[in-house]
């Protein structure tokens, strides 16, 4: 690599590129962009940082570093968000990418929470609430009578 800013970029396209591979291997419309999301705020995803979420480690990292690496950040990060707003609605692109971007926003910050916290409980509990906030941001129906995602 010819620099650290050259080094950082290609990581977080690498790593966003794997996230994208593992959404498009997703079933199609709102059933994969449901098992996306309940996997997303799970405590095993939680509990596997190594493994997990790039946007989640590395936002606060990439605010950071040089317009190349942001800009990297972004168009990776922006092929991702049309993966799934693609299962959205398909008919309105735009909508569908704000609201995406918007429940992806939600769930990256909680899932840095999550993992800061020490009280496991509370962590889980506040993963369980993030999915269902996404899943009515993005209109997918929940199971009746539980705030569990089905």
């Amino acid at each position: 690599f010819s620099s650290k800013e050259d080094l950082v970029a290609n990581a977080v396209i690498s790593q966003l590129a794997a996230q994208l591979h593992r959404v498009n291997a997703l079933p199609s419309g709102r059933e994969g962009l449901q098992e996306f999301i309940r996997y997303y705020l799970s405590p095993e995803h939680r509990d596997n940082a190594a493994q997990g979420c790039p946007s989640a480690a590395l936002l606060n990292e990439i605010s950071r570093h040089s317009t190349d690496v942001r800009q990297a950040f972004t168009d990776s990060f922006t092929a991702f968000i049309n993966a799934l707003a693609s299962r959205v609605n398909p008919d309105n692109p735009t909508a569908s990418r704000i609201a995406v971007t918007t429940a992806f926003a939600l769930m990256a910050g909680t899932m840095q929470i999550s993992r800061a916290l020490t009280d496991t409980p509370l962590a889980d509990e506040l993963l369980r609430r993030a999915a269902t906030d996404a899943l009515t941001l993005l209109s997918i129906p929940q199971q009746a009578g539980t705030d569990e995602p089905h």
